[in-house]
């Protein structure tokens, strides 16, 4: 339409609508003034001409909904909190704060630290990347599912962890948005007006001239992010074989863990809650390594490792070992053809200690995941 309402020649018109039907032939679909800003800059990696693809911008838009939806329920659990002009200075140090609120934290330090640097330097296409990736992957997906059973008990004896999730939510929604603002200046604004009792926190009236974030040091705890980063890993355990066996996520399973590291005991164990939360498990807990209790299936994580759930009562024995059996079938094969390689009389000549530490490796998970098959087997055998 606008196109044709222009000053171009008809001939000119012709030209232009058959270039638009050939670079979008689906049209192109409204997007909105901030995912167009946010995609013009996260595509700044590549040099000073870009090659727009409007999926990309699409995305963005897909975000910034997202962004809107996330921050506005995230702000119905923060609506009874008074925050202070130094609560984000005094949070860390609350006698209730948790892993997880230390956690999400340390998250938003590392990546206020990526930005400032980013746009320092100019680089913002990699400014995008550590906002898109914090808010959906440590926000969205960790840290809102694990404080929803946390802000939803009222009870007595939970006030002080509540006001402590709370009180880091808000900062993090807070900090966030400020974070945001010069790369989606419009959604941004919009939702830190609406900020729930905004005015104890600041007498700033508008986001555009509130200070641009800057490091927290104590907000900064890089063992909190490795133990997470272990949970994580069994989180996606708990999920395969819940994919892998057909379990509905509404059925709370037993689900259980298999290690000889004792950090990997005590970090599992004292995020046995969270675990839960995120795996819909009814509980988590430690059982030896020496044996597989009946009914259980395991997921092998690494050669430190496993995630085991109590399939009793909710799928098919049978159909399950002769899964198993194949399994087995599978992976002694493939440990022969290792150990032939690894004693050949040429091997430590030949090839590089680089492969052959990666051999060792990959033989040793190989391993422990026949050896786990097979206890797992013969437990559904008994």
């Amino acid at each position: 339409k606008k196109i044709d309402e222009g000053n171009l020649p008809p001939k000119e018109v012709d030209k232009a609508k058959e270039g638009q039907a050939a670079d979008f032939p689906e049209g192109i679909p409204e997007c909105g003034a901030d995912a167009l800003r946010f995609g013009l800059l996260a595509y700044t990696v590549q040099g000073r001409d870009v090659n727009l693809d409007i999926k990309r911008v699409v995305g963005y838009r897909q975000f910034c909904n997202k962004l809107w939806n996330a921050v506005r329920f995230a702000l119905t659990y923060v609506s009874d909190l008074i925050p202070t002009p130094t609560l984000h200075l005094e949070i860390a140090n609350h006698p209730s704060i948790s892993k997880r609120d230390l956690y999400i934290l340390s998250r938003l330090h590392s990546t206020i630290k990526e930005c400032n640097l980013q746009l320092n330097l100019y680089t913002f296409g990699l400014a995008t990347t550590a906002l898109h990736s914090f808010f959906l992957y440590d926000v969205c997906d960790v840290y809102l599912e694990l404080i929803k059973p946390i802000v939803n008990d009222l009870s007595p004896e939970n006030q002080s962890t509540r006001f402590a999730a709370q009180a880091t939510l808000y900062t993090v929604i807070e900090q966030f948005l400020r974070l945001s603002h010069p790369f989606m200046p419009f959604v941004t604004e919009e939702l830190w007006q609406r900020l729930p009792n905004r005015s104890s926190l600041t007498k700033i009236e508008s986001i555009m001239i509130s200070p641009y974030p800057e490091e927290v040091p104590s907000w900064f705890r890089p063992d909190i992010e490795n133990e997470f980063d272990i949970l994580k890993e069994a989180i996606h355990g708990a999920r395969s074989l819940r994919s892998e066996y057909k379990v509905a996520n509404h059925i709370k399973a037993e689900f259980a863990f298999q290690s000889k590291s004792n950090d990997l005991f005590n970090t599992l164990t004292s995020l046995s809650l969270d675990f839960s939360t995120l795996a819909k498990a009814s509980s988590f807990t430690s059982l030896s390594v020496d044996s597989t209790p009946k009914g259980y299936c395991v997921k092998v994580i690494n050669d430190q490792l496993s995630i085991l759930v109590n399939l009793t009562g909710i799928i098919d024995i049978d159909i399950e070992i002769n899964r198993l059996t194949k399994d087995i079938e599978r992976l002694t094969p493939l440990i022969n053809t290792y150990k032939r390689k690894m004693t050949a009389a040429d091997y430590e000549s030949k090839v590089p200690e680089s492969v052959r530490i990666s051999n060792i490796e990959k033989l040793n998970a190989y391993e422990v995941e026949l050896s786990t098959t097979i206890q797992t087997k013969l437990a559904f055998e008994n």
